[in-house]
């Protein structure tokens, strides 16, 4: 659908921009398809624990996105009223902070193929550790009515708040 886009914390592409999709692993690719058969191809390297043949996501309308985020830097703490955000880490050296309504901030560093999901209104932040020496990458599907004015933030890092 895009190109990459450059941001402040690395950058991102988006391939799929709410629409029913199924997101799969098909001959060690990874792929977006329609109920059209319409399937785009997410150009990542998948690591070898994710090359199966999988299906990732089958539930309605959604986009997809790979974000990458340079060493040391990370996105805005922030919430949406009208998504949640499903991640699947492609590499090793993520952190996540999250926070439910009431409960305290809990921060999450998963392995590569691991998932985390940012349900509607709960805080969230993503990042690579600053011990990693090239960019992670994260594969984000996030559900609902996807919209950039569907962002609140906290904190910023660069100014957005």
């Amino acid at each position: 659908m895009s190109d990459w886009v450059q941001k402040p914390w690395g950058r991102m592409k988006t391939y799929v921009l709410n629409k029913d999709v199924t997101v799969l692993v098909r001959g060690g690719v990874l792929m977006a398809c329609t109920d059209t058969d319409d399937c785009i191809t997410i150009n990542v390297v998948l690591p070898p624990n994710l090359q199966g043949e999988a299906e990732w996501w089958n539930r309605g309308p959604c986009t997809v996105k790979i974000l990458e985020v340079r060493p040391s830097a990370r996105l805005s703490d922030q919430r949406h009223a009208h998504r949640s955000e499903h991640w699947t880490m492609l590499t090793d050296g993520v952190f996540i902070e999250l926070q439910r309504e009431g409960e305290p901030v809990q921060i999450i560093t998963p392995l590569q193929g691991e998932r985390v999901v940012a349900p509607v209104l709960t805080w969230h932040r993503l990042g690579a550790r600053p011990d990693v020496s090239s960019p992670i990458q994260v594969l984000e599907i996030s559900t609902g009515n996807f919209s950039e004015e569907d962002i609140e933030r906290r904190s910023d890092d660069y100014g957005r708040v």
